[in-house]
């Protein structure tokens, strides 16, 4: 019978099988970091284009996501779809050059109203924004998350409401 240790006790190996090792330190955002929120909500106007963008959140790049809970009335023409994604952090705070604009969440349909769900892909969980970013260490960046509308214009005015649990990688 094989045993399986999480990575509170050891490096992952390929099928998630490992030795245990007294020695392991696991990293302290996994092993005990404080958690964290943050909330964001809009309310949108009817007639948005395609590539609005809704600033969520400012974040560290070694913060890690645990999970993103998002909710909005019925904004959305047939085929609308809200990306999340990353932006960096211009110097004066503002948004700044797009890195990705589904790194976190693609293709939310918002043309029905979407109930109070975590939408984080389970996969996803516990990465730090610099994964989501495609980075394989940490930059030492800040990130914006953002709301981007895709496909279709939003045709109703409404509220999206997002919140985002995380531990910080200070």
């Amino acid at each position: 019978m094989a045993t399986y240790y999480s990575t509170q006790y050891a490096e992952q190996a390929v099928g998630g099988i490992t030795a245990f090792n007294s020695q392991f330190r696991s990293d302290p955002t996994l092993s005990h970091g404080r958690v964290r929120a943050k909330s964001a909500s809009f309310t949108t106007a009817s007639g948005l284009g395609a590539g609005t963008v809704f600033s969520i959140a400012t974040m560290k790049s070694s913060d890690r996501i645990l999970s993103c809970f998002f909710e909005c009335g019925n904004i959305g023409a047939s085929s609308a779809t809200i990306d999340l994604g990353l932006y960096l952090v211009n110097s004066d705070g503002s948004l700044g050059t797009l890195v990705d604009v589904d790194a976190i969440v693609a293709d939310l349909a918002v043309s029905s109203a979407v109930a109070w769900a975590d939408v984080l892909a389970i996969g996803n969980r516990s990465q730090t924004l610099y994964e989501f970013a495609g980075a394989s260490a940490d930059t030492n960046l800040q990130y914006i998350i953002a709301g981007t509308t895709a496909d279709a214009a939003t045709d109703a005015t409404g509220v999206i409401n997002v919140l985002i649990n995380y531990t910080s990688g200070d």
